[in-house]
């Protein structure tokens, strides 16, 4: 447990190839088991960082709870995860929008929110090589939602 927790403190270090192995490792470990989802408090409160990269694993192991979730704590935060989809960075929008799809077999009753909020996304006020690929991964995500629901 200990070693597990030192693992999630990394998280809030710097972005680092073994930061990244990090995260990997606690993504594999979330699709396999339960354990991670007694932090997902702390991954809520990852989602606010002011460092992009911290939001980010925050976001993305948040997510991968939903498999676990009886408590039903992704149904009381969807409202809060919906809304920071929107980053300021164009590859974390990218990778909230792929990290969504995890929540989708599981909160199917969240789908239809998920999918009107997705659909609102204002692809136009990122870098034209960005907009073309946001907008593919909303429409994959929709498909997603479409062929689950």
């Amino acid at each position: 447990m200990n070693d597990l927790k030192e693992k999630i403190e990394a998280l809030h270090d710097k972005d680092t190839k073994e930061n990244y192995a990090n995260l990997k490792e606690l993504e594999q470990l979330s699709e396999a088991s339960n354990s991670l989802y007694r932090y997902f408090d702390e991954f809520m409160n990852m989602i606010y960082s002011e460092k992009y990269s911290v939001r980010l694993r925050g976001y993305i192991l948040l997510c991968k709870q939903a498999k676990w979730d009886v408590d039903s704590k992704i149904e009381k935060t969807i409202d809060e995860l919906l809304e920071k989809v929107e980053d300021k960075k164009p590859t974390a929008v990218r990778m909230k929008l792929k990290a969504l799809e995890d929540i989708v077999p599981y909160k199917k009753e969240l789908n239809t929110k998920i999918k009107t909020k997705v659909l609102t996304i204002e692809c136009s006020k990122y870098k034209d090589s960005m907009e073309g690929l946001i907008a593919k991964d909303i429409e994959h995500l929709v498909d997603i939602i479409d062929k689950t629901t």
